[in-house]
């Protein structure tokens, strides 16, 4: 049985890999062809290697350009890396560095225990600058909000606001949690991105009793102090050239190849594809009895609309935010010993704060403070982040324009004078995709329309989770999805209802 998946980032990978083993597992003879339509696999995962020849710092340091680690309280990148055989090559990120905030001009360090909106200790909470006296206030009334009684969802922004007040959704809520989605905070589904808080609501009341409960299941013990971010050794895309080298026995790898048409067939799929010299055909015979979809809900949009426009519509609800990584590597002379850049994570910047400031970024990584095995000759290098959903202007400047924007804001936020020795701008379209309130009953509703077409199967960012282990996961189930209509489909055994979003 012939079976394609179309994209090779992370989730597309992840498919691959898990659909050749499940088939296996389950006797069944499968062809699998992974189609992408790039010059390189891993989508946004991608590991700059610096030369050392432009500085003798510079060698043998890495920095990415996408997503730089893995969370491990979400296991299913790490349980996959260590199938692969890179255990020992899993190192974690420094622990116990500090994330600064900026607020009225100058970095405020987060306050010691402070995870996610709750403090975890009072006294340093109290003490920080970060809320204002009235805002800590408000934010001590919220063991006397009323819960919400329905069910229905709404924006992280909102609930903030009625749990803990305007301030606590300027300098908490928006660069700590909808920060890492590029998201409009209220926007942002809170069903969809951080279920755990209305889930403390709805279970104890309040915010602040849901911590206490914690607390007290814990003995009253503060918790591990490591870090929960863990990288590679060789930098994550490590992690895809793996999966790639080892998929090559087992499958068929064509880069450079998007897929143009998608549509149902008699006894399966039809495909066409552009070839790299840029004429369409169908690859391999163009015949195929199940397809995994794992590129961005837009371009399946584009793919199914001629065959089922409900479908279309359903998938272009979801909306996407463009982004820029800005790569700068300074040599250590050029960076004090007294810059946060040597010492810290990194700092969030609101977006009352970056328009005050005029500054371009929305947050900066101190990427060799977080990870020190990535620059064994003692280069600084540092991430900027850019763009968020409804505030893209500074994504038009060219990218000269674009680094020295970033650069001139590292200088302000990390008090450096030098100029960095190594600039790369890496520019991500669409790429960030917007769980906006209502998210999870649009994938409910594509799940639904999906099953109108038995092989096809849908999985990645766009659906349940944007992390590397979101991703992962999300692929492992489309294959093992896959791998039991195929099963059935052998046996002659009536198809079973089945989620078709991984």
């Amino acid at each position: 049985m012939r079976v394609a998946v179309v994209g090779g980032g992370m989730t597309g990978l992840a498919a691959a890999w898990r659909l050749v083993r499940a088939a296996r597992a389950q006797g069944l003879p499968v062809e699998l062809h992974v189609l992408e339509a790039d010059v390189r696999w891993g989508g946004k995962v991608r590991t700059l290697r610096l030369d050392g020849g432009v500085d003798p710092s510079l060698a043998g340091a890495l920095v990415e350009a996408g997503p730089d680690a893995i969370y491990t309280p979400k296991p299913w990148a790490v349980e996959l890396a260590r199938e692969l055989g890179l255990g020992d090559r899993i190192v974690p990120a420094r622990a116990g560095l500090r994330t600064s905030v900026l607020r009225g001009g100058r970095l405020v360090t987060l306050p010691d225990g402070l995870f996610s909106l709750m403090p975890s200790r009072l006294g340093p909470f109290v003490r920080s600058p970060l809320i204002s006296w009235p805002g800590k206030a408000r934010m001590g009334l919220e063991l006397l909000v009323p819960g919400r009684r329905d069910q229905a969802d709404e924006s992280l922004g909102a609930f903030v606001r009625r749990r803990l007040g305007a301030e606590a959704v300027t300098y908490l809520a928006e660069p700590l949690l909808a920060g890492i989605h590029a998201a409009d905070p209220w926007r942002l589904s809170l069903a969809a991105t951080y279920p755990s808080f209305r889930e403390d609501e709805r279970r104890y009341g309040s915010l602040v009793r849901a911590m206490l409960a914690r607390r007290r299941a814990r003995g009253g013990r503060r918790g591990t102090h490591g870090s929960p971010f863990v990288s590679l050794a060789g930098g994550l895309e490590e992690l895809v050239e793996t999966l790639v080298a080892r998929l090559q026995e087992q499958a068929v790898l064509r880069l450079r190849t998007p897929v143009t048409r998608l549509w149902p067939g008699e006894r399966g799929w039809r495909m066409e594809a552009a070839a790299a010299g840029g004429a369409s055909g169908s690859p391999d015979g163009g015949r195929w009895d199940a397809v995994i979809l794992a590129v961005p809900s837009h371009r399946m949009a584009a793919l199914a609309e001629p065959w089922d426009g409900e479908l279309a519509g359903l998938l272009r609800r979801i909306p996407f935010a463009s982004t820029a990584v800005v790569t700068l590597a300074y040599r250590p002379q050029d960076v004090p010993e007294t810059s946060p850049v040597r010492r810290g994570s990194g700092v969030l910047v609101p977006s009352v704060e970056g328009r005050r400031e005029g500054l371009v970024v929305t947050a900066c990584t101190w990427f060799s403070s977080k990870w020190p095995h990535a620059s064994p000759r003692g280069a600084m290098l540092v991430r900027c982040f850019v763009g968020r959903f409804g505030d893209e202007s500074a994504l038009d400047m060219g990218d000269e324009a674009l680094a020295r924007a970033a650069a001139l804001a590292v200088e302000r936020l990390g008090g450096l004078a030098g100029r960095p020795c190594h600039v790369a701008v890496h520019r991500w379209p669409a790429s960030m995709p917007q769980y906006q309130v209502g998210h999870l009953e649009t994938v409910a509703a594509i799940e639904r329309r999906l099953g109108r077409w038995p092989g096809l199967f849908v999985a990645g960012a766009s659906f349940r989770g944007m992390s590397l282990s979101d991703c992962v996961r999300q692929g492992d189930q489309a294959a093992q999805a896959c791998v039991a209509y195929l099963a059935a489909r052998a046996s002659g055994a009536p198809r079973p209802i089945e989620e078709r979003v991984g």
